[in-house]
């Protein structure tokens, strides 16, 4: 099932190989500058029983500030979550020049919320549950240079769980600019973190890490 806002796609499905799934085409139209699609996937065939899935839950517990990078400290949280994704999650002090809501931040307090965000996934059998935090420090304009501002990655903390069944799980991640990756086994739980999935090019020199940022993942 499509609907689109502008044109009529063309949206075409092929089995497989091993017969486990489907590859999804979908063609835009022409006027890809003004395009857009909603696309629902879902098993319309009686004989075939409907996959087992399960819920899990992530909400953000608390904000450990390491260094604040700019001063004042604005800073703006954005998760990623599977494919449910949403920014502004620090918020109470304002607006930057991109319209984005920010919180001022200090080194060495830990943050929380009294009401807390919380992203709702979906999972079939055998699907990674993709965790990740960013940050971004804002800079207020500088007059004669740029009426916008600029602004720094405080980093990314970052966590795949694979094929999870656990029913909670509490974890502590650090975002920094560091690269790698490593393999934990937890709980009979085995699973892929890594500090931070940002290019030496991202990220600042001056904290390693910037933040740390505690959350917990329940099973619905």
């Amino acid at each position: 099932m499509v609907r689109t806002s502008v044109g009529q796609p063309t949206f075409t499905s092929t089995m497989l190989p091993l017969g486990n799934g489907y590859q999804f085409t979908l063609r835009f139209a022409q006027d890809q500058a003004r395009y857009g699609a909603t696309v629902w996937v879902y098993w319309d065939d009686p004989a075939k029983a409907a996959p087992s899935v399960v819920k899990y839950e992530v909400t953000p517990l608390a904000f450990h500030v390491f260094d604040p990078l700019t001063s004042p400290g604005k800073w703006g949280l954005y998760a990623y979550v599977n494919e449910v994704a949403a920014g502004s999650l620090l918020t109470g002090s304002g607006m930057t020049s991109l319209h984005e809501a920010y919180r001022s931040v200090r080194g060495n307090v830990i943050y929380s919320w009294s009401d807390p965000p919380k992203f709702v996934v979906t999972l079939v059998k055998g699907q990674p549950l993709h965790v990740e935090w960013r940050v971004t420090a804002f800079e207020r304009p500088v007059a004669g240079f740029t009426s916008f501002g600029t602004s720094y990655s405080a980093g990314t903390a970052a966590i795949f769980y694979i094929d999870p069944t656990f029913a909670s799980d509490t974890e502590t991640l650090s975002g920094s600019k560091s690269l790698g990756t490593l393999a934990v086994v937890k709980g009979g739980q085995v699973y892929l973190t890594g500090s931070s999935m940002l290019g030496l090019d991202e990220g600042d020199d001056r904290c390693a890490p910037c933040y740390s940022i505690k959350f917990k993942v329940q099973r619905l």
